[in-house]
């Protein structure tokens, strides 16, 4: 497969509600979401999600804490 210049593509990005605004500014800096003559377009909402540890998975509460 040959490899080709994108003209859009997705970014899908899990982050705690206390990094938005970090985020979202250097996405925005980094010249991201730019569509047409739109600049800093964005798409975000809030994700709840369930997972069920397996044998030898070693979860931490304290690492999925998001307010």
């Amino acid at each position: 497969m040959q490899d080709k210049e994108f003209e859009r593509f997705k970014l899908e990005i899990y982050i705690p509600d206390s990094h938005f605004d970090i985020l979202q500014s250097a996405l925005q800096s980094a010249g991201a979401g730019r569509i047409g003559n739109y600049d800093c377009c964005m798409s975000y909402c809030r994700v709840r999600s369930t997972w069920r540890p397996l044998v030898g998975a070693k979860p931490s509460r304290q690492a999925w804490q998001m307010s």
